[in-house]
């Protein structure tokens, strides 16, 4: 069976000690996150626009067809309001529910 090498390393028995802060054997070279208003919105506005980048690349090829049933949509809306508003009569109306053909 085949095991990538970080695998096979045996886990740590005891969590390594921390040094104290300021003592000269400070060894971790990453500072901390800034945690100031400004950082986090600039990390949120990123974070957003990455997301709506990456759904508009997924949707790309599915934009133009969604353009063209807004188009139509709004230019039939008049006529689907007409049509709601029509009379109808009973006979009709009935038929068109009947789940079967008759002549």
């Amino acid at each position: 069976m085949l095991m990538a090498a970080h695998l096979k390393r045996p886990a740590p028995t005891a969590p390594p000690k921390r040094s104290e802060p300021g003592s000269a054997k400070e060894t971790d070279p990453r500072k901390p996150l800034p945690l100031h208003a400004g950082a986090r919105l600039t990390a949120r506005v990123a974070l957003a626009m990455a997301l709506v980048a990456a759904a508009l690349w997924t949707a790309a090829d599915f934009l133009p067809a969604l353009a063209w049933a807004a188009i139509l949509a709004i230019a039939v809306w008049p006529l689907y309001m007409r049509g709601l508003s029509a009379p109808t009569s009973r006979r009709r109306s009935r038929r068109s529910c009947s789940p079967h053909w008759s002549a």
